[in-house]
């Protein structure tokens, strides 16, 4: 009995300490509601009485959905309301809404005229966004020399866009003229602030010795870096020397399983007579893909650590359970057939 009170003790002990921390969650989350819903309200009274500054914050909470539910439509009003009083940021927004479509028509020339009012206050990310409407053509004419200035002007302000732009202006040669030195001493200010992209393109420069000597160890440093911070590129380029080990375990299941099924579908004595054969190579094809596939794991982890699961690694993990239990399911002893085969060979004591 007294092992029961001690076990009940315990199990209500978890059950409170479980409970009061959900309870305090559930406290905490309500409170920062509630905090939000407070603050927003402050904000729209601000905003109701003409501030611009407020009527850009409300447009971001109306934008992200705090304290209110999310509302494009109600964030490009109050982004206008701040616009239309020349406020930089409220500029820049108001472009971007029009710029994807949010809460407005997509409209790239009305994006365009906004995010241009904004860069000529000065804002970089209306910079950043204005060269790429330029870049592509979208809005306005194509003008490559127009997106060289704008990223320029970013860039000037130590805006890792911006200077990411620029060095993919200097390494394509497009509105300057082609300088891969240029286009690494850009790429790096964006690398050293954190960019995932223009550490990519570093990494490239490295890899090729396009700008800077040539230097594997440097390139997979900055594949690295930017394959930390989920840059697909990066990651593909990390995963690279993988993939000959990935094709050929494929190519070994999928030979192990033909042989598994050759197994099953023989009959009779045929069956009987090749089973062992094909159960000894498939065997050995099995262990071969496992290693190759435990290599090629332990080696992806090693070397990037967030990498080496995905939804392909996680077929192949299932393709090998599959093979092996089928393995085991043929080559396990059939006492039956032992004893059938054991007692066929018996003479008639008669």
């Amino acid at each position: 009995m007294s092992s029961f009170w001690k076990v009940l003790a315990a199990v209500i002990c978890a059950f409170v300490i479980c409970g009061t921390t959900i309870l305090w969650r559930i406290h905490e989350e309500r409170a920062h509601e509630a905090r939000l819903v407070q603050a927003a309200s402050v904000c729209r009274l601000a905003a109701a009485k003409g501030d611009a500054q407020a009527q850009y914050s409300l447009g971001n909470i109306y934008y992200d959905g705090e304290g209110v539910p999310q509302d494009y439509v109600q964030a490009t009003l109050w982004y206008r309301e701040s616009a239309e009083q020349g406020y930089a940021k409220g500029q820049y927004d108001l472009g971007y809404m029009y710029h994807y479509g949010h809460g407005v028509s997509q409209d790239y020339a009305e994006a365009a005229r906004w995010y241009c009012k904004a860069a000529d206050q000065g804002d970089a990310r209306a910079q950043v966004n204005l060269a790429l409407l330029y870049y592509y053509g979208k809005g306005v004419a194509r003008d490559y020399a127009k997106a060289v200035n704008w990223y320029r002007k970013a860039a000037d302000q130590s805006d890792a866009k911006g200077e990411d732009g620029l060095g993919l202006m200097y390494y394509r040669g497009q509105g300057v003229q082609q300088n891969y030195a240029e286009a690494a001493r850009w790429y790096r200010k964006a690398a050293d602030q954190g960019l995932a992209k223009a550490q990519y393109d570093l990494g490239i420069l490295y890899y090729y010795g396009q700008g800077v000597s040539a230097n594997g160890t440097e390139a997979n440093r900055w594949f690295y870096k930017a394959a930390d911070q989920g840059n697909m590129d990066a990651q593909h380029a990390v995963g690279h020397e993988l993939t000959i080990f990935r094709k050929l375990d494929l190519s070994i299941q999928f030979f192990a399983g033909i042989l598994i099924l050759l197994g099953f579908f023989l009959s009779g004595r045929r069956r009987w007579d090749h089973q062992g054969g094909i159960a000894a190579v498939t065997g050995i094809l099995c262990i071969l893909a496992a290693g190759l596939s435990w290599y090629g794991y332990a080696h992806y982890m090693i070397r990037n650590l967030l990498y080496g699961f995905n939804m392909f690694t996680a077929f192949k993990w299932a393709l090998d359970a599959v093979l092996i239990m089928l393995f085991v399911y043929i080559v396990r002893p059939r006492k039956k057939a032992v004893e059938q085969a054991g007692g066929s060979g018996l003479t008639n004591p008669k």
